[in-house]
């Protein structure tokens, strides 16, 4: 017969099979005593905060949540968790500097978090996304919290915004001028000499210093380009050595960025939308709203096991290679065809010239679907402009939307895959009528999502020769 305690443990395990990681910290975390938190010794120097938050379980294991709070600007500006993990995991990622943290009573934990996050939210600075799900690691912030003073900002009180390149964070340096006013904020870039502050005038000057040789083969994406300094760019041996993908990547780079030099008010367009892209792909949900939690685990499983079979199939594409993948994929249709998920990953790892039938297939099922799912109905119009198959009069609405709300009102939150999709189609819109500045926009914000697409790959050559027209024509006028 069962002890009590072995009783009770019975029920508990029950509980944590039933509940996913998220609904659990969502639902029950809290239930949890809170068993050790964690803090850099010199958070008040630096102003920025690494907390940790560790609540114990009845078996022993612990649940956490990890907090980078910024008190000069950007409030959380990263967190993730541990779910039902041994203490020794957690404790892992301070392996080798353990000795620079300390523990700290759970008030003086919650009230630097919070301190600020409240401080960001004045310049409307969201927290990072993930604070949706680890902000229940911590108590709820009330009345019942006693209040600690936290110093916030610099030191008359007004944000710096602290960036390790001109183009980090440049949606929160928008919202410092538009809320803050200019004069009210400090924006500083960190380089490898140390601390420079800037003007706003030299921001196009000050270019990162990675370089092409810290990235493997075929790492270097139009996410990561970004980060490879100006004179690295330029040099002609090491770019050679890379993949032609790669070299399109490094190539369009270094026509954004003479450009933002030479013509800024030309590549400036964050004013005339308010930066509200900026604000979604901040705010974005994993899940899109649309599909229910089944659909979505069966999809990330799925996902994986694509990429790994399409990974395996190798570079060379033959006769044996294409009949692997159609049956693959027509398996998997055949199974899946209500997953708009896994419908829409099928297209984007086939190629309608070669594949024909299954392509159309494919987007028939997406059509079947594209009422309900945003997903859907984004992935079939980026792929028609792209295949050259959209009507212009049709999806006007779409191409003129400023922004994926107006499309989609009743969708309160979007995953980076909509807002991927729907900036494919305005770059692949705005190419076609030669509107090079918006062009320019919407890479710059697929760059920021990071997101690896067919159409974006096979897009490059074309948006290059459109900057380099565009350098003639201004070259032309001076």
């Amino acid at each position: 017969m069962l002890s009590l305690q072995s009783n009770a443990n019975v029920v508990y395990s029950r509980i944590m099979q039933q509940l996913s990681p998220k609904k659990y910290i969502q639902t029950k975390a809290r239930s949890l005593p809170i068993y050790k938190c964690l803090i850099n010794k010199d958070w008040e120097e630096s102003q920025i905060a690494s907390i940790n938050v560790l609540r114990k379980h009845v078996n022993g294991r612990v649940t956490a949540g990890m907090f980078l709070i910024d008190l000069l600007c950007l409030g959380v500006k990263d967190t993730f968790y541990f779910f039902n993990v041994d203490e020794a995991e957690v404790l892992e990622r301070y392996e080798g500097f353990m000795h620079e943290f300390t523990e700290i009573d759970y008030n003086l934990a919650h009230n630097i978090v919070y301190a600020g996050h409240d401080f960001a939210r004045e310049f409307n600075i969201e927290p990072h996304p993930e604070f949706e799900i680890s902000k229940y690691i911590l108590e709820e912030d009330n009345d019942e919290i006693p209040l600690i003073d936290i110093a916030v900002g610099d030191e008359d009180g007004d944000p710096n915004l602290l960036v390790d390149n001109a183009n980090q964070f440049r949606d929160a340096l928008a919202k410092l001028k538009k809320y803050a006013g200019e004069g009210n904020y400090t924006y500083t870039v960190i380089n490898e000499n140390g601390i420079d502050d800037i003007n706003e005038n030299d921001l196009l000057n000050e270019f990162e210093n990675g370089a092409i040789s810290d990235y493997a083969l075929g790492d270097i994406t139009h996410e990561t380009v970004r980060d490879i300094s100006f004179q690295n760019l330029l040099l002609k041996e090491e770019v050679e050595k890379r993949t032609f993908l790669e070299q399109n990547y490094i190539m369009l780079e270094l026509q954004l960025r003479i450009l933002r030099i030479t013509q800024p008010d030309y590549v400036t367009l964050e004013d005339e939308f308010d930066d509200i892209n900026y604000d979604l792909i901040d705010n974005a949900i994993d899940k899109p709203q649309s599909v229910n939690d089944e659909a979505y685990s069966l999809f990330e499983e799925k996902w994986h096991e694509i990429q790994a079979f399409v990974a395996k199939q190798g570079d060379v594409f033959d006769a044996a290679v294409a009949e692997k993948l159609d049956a693959y994929f027509n398996a998997l249709l055949a199974e899946h065809s209500d997953n708009v998920q896994i419908v829409n990953n099928v297209l984007e790892n086939i190629n309608a010239t070669e594949k024909p039938e299954l392509y159309r297939e494919v987007i028939g099922l997406l059509q079947q679907q594209s009422d309900k799912h945003p997903l859907a109905l984004l992935a079939i119009i980026a792929r028609k402009l792209f295949e050259n198959e959209a009507d212009v009069v049709t999806y006007k609405y779409v191409y003129e939307a400023k922004n994926i709300t107006d499309l989609f009102p009743k969708t309160i939150a979007f995953t980076l895959s909509e807002l991927n999709l729907l900036f494919l189609i305005k770059l692949l819109y705005h190419l076609r009528k030669k509107e090079t500045n918006y062009v320019i926009y919407y890479y710059e914000l697929l760059s920021e999502i990071g997101i690896e697409s067919i159409i974006l790959t096979n897009t490059l050559p074309t948006i290059i020769n459109e900057l380099k027209a565009v350098h003639a024509l201004f070259e032309e006028n001076e």
